[in-house]
């Protein structure tokens, strides 16, 4: 029995796959190769399914966004390529199903044409990028900073006294799937602070990358 299981998410993926002629997996598996790798899943998956010529991209990005999927289930398990499309099509022949036909032949190709698609460059290193980058118990989503006036009143509440600028920080992230919020109350200061933090931050990266360049090591943004 295989360890893996096919969600059925991607039940439409793998056949399509599989119903590739032997020209338009090649075409798919010469786009993979071609796209340069980047930790955007998104603009990897954009970029592979431009320009169709036998494929339409829909198909090419319903492909790839599943391949990418299943490339994290594999890192997470420690699996290599070849391990982990045996693993893939040996889970598929077990869902087959009246919702999910998939024959022993089917198998065969699925794991064939797996293994070379997870020996891509392009894919592998976006798929490992994605799963550094990720590897973590919460994955940041956006921040929003709302800027107030607020009154400072005297103690019956009739009078202002004052007022002053406050701003509330709202940092959105994942956590186990689930989009949350956290606040954090700033003054002009924690402004300037935060600013500091983030220009030496983008300091730090550009430095990082100029090393990269000298020692030759590719650069994945």
């Amino acid at each position: 029995m295989a360890s893996l299981q096919i969600p059925k998410s991607a039940y439409t993926a793998v056949q399509a796959l599989v119903r590739l002629t032997a020209s338009q997996y090649d075409e798919l598996i010469a786009r993979l190769e071609e796209t340069p790798p980047t930790v955007d899943a998104d603009k990897f998956i954009g970029s592979a399914s431009s320009r169709p010529k036998e494929l339409d991209s829909v198909t090419v990005k319903l492909i790839i966004s599943e391949l990418l999927a299943m490339m994290d289930s594999g890192y997470r398990a420690d699996f290599k390529a070849t391990e982990l499309a045996s693993e893939i099509s040996s889970a598929a022949l077990e869902a087959n199903s009246e919702e999910f036909p998939f024959t022993a032949e089917q198998k065969k190709l699925l794991e064939l044409r797996l293994s070379k698609a997870f020996g891509s460059q392009g894919l592998r290193i976006t798929g490992k990028a994605q799963s550094v980058l990720y590897d973590t118990d919460k994955t940041f989503v956006n921040a929003r900073i709302l800027t107030d006036l607020r009154a400072i009143y005297n103690e019956p509440g009739d009078e202002i006294l004052a007022a002053m600028v406050t701003h509330s920080l709202r940092i959105r992230y994942y956590e186990n799937n689930d989009a949350k919020d956290v606040y954090f109350s700033l003054d002009k200061d924690d402004l300037q602070a935060l600013m500091e933090a983030l220009q030496r931050a983008l300091k730090k990266q550009k430095g990082v990358e100029e090393l990269m360049q000298k020692s030759s090591i590719p650069h994945v943004s």
